[in-house]
């Protein structure tokens, strides 16, 4: 498995086995973008994991009577972004300047100015340390009794990740979602998805 990311150091062997799996059958299969640099497939791979998200949104959204819109995932900005050549493309430095430029009359002036993302990490990393107990709890699940993480490395890693040490957080934190959402299916009853309507009772 040469040129593959590194295991995450708490990954079981079901989840080595099946994520070797995983890259096999992936390598068998034929290109689904050929002929792209490497540049543009990571934009692809990009654009589908928020459109994914967002997908998903509008569908929470709708389920309550809100039509939720994701203007920076239209079709015609996505290949007008795609179609763009390396060369022709911004600086590292300026900050989405073309999308500033293409919603000027739309964004509030500060928003289309503004040259930095906000970031929420300080937030994260208290929230961590104030719910570890809870987090760490988490490690001794189904993920654990599948194979799929070794409790101890994952517990280790979680402690060094709310001391703010470096380590892969995204990977950590898919496998505390993936356990909290089997924790919450296991604990709690199903949905009842559908209503029957209360049958009316006919006047003689």
């Amino acid at each position: 498995m040469r040129g593959c990311r590194r295991w995450a150091a708490w990954a079981g062997p079901s989840a080595h086995r099946l994520l070797a799996d995983a890259a096999h059958r992936t390598a068998a299969e034929p290109d689904p973008l050929p002929g792209l640099d490497f540049a543009v497939r990571a934009c692809v791979d990009e654009i589908r994991e928020v459109a994914r998200t967002a997908a998903a949104d509008a569908q929470l959204a709708a389920s309550v009577g809100i039509d939720l819109h994701n203007p920076f995932l239209d079709p015609v900005v996505v290949d007008a972004v795609l179609s763009c050549p390396l060369d022709r493309r911004p600086a590292l430095y300026t900050y989405k300047p073309q999308l500033a430029r293409a919603m000027a009359d739309l964004l509030p002036p500060q928003t289309a100015a503004r040259t930095t993302k906000g970031s929420f990490a300080a937030d994260h990393y208290t929230g961590m340390r104030a719910n570890l107990r809870e987090l760490s709890a988490l490690a001794d699940g189904y993920l654990a009794d599948l194979g799929l993480l070794d409790p101890g490395r994952f517990r280790r890693h979680l402690y060094e990740a709310a001391a703010g040490l470096p380590v892969p957080l995204a990977t950590l934190e898919q496998a505390l979602a993936a356990e909290a959402w089997l924790t919450a299916h296991h604990r709690d009853p199903a949905p009842n998805w559908t209503r029957t309507p209360a049958r009316s009772e006919s006047r003689a």
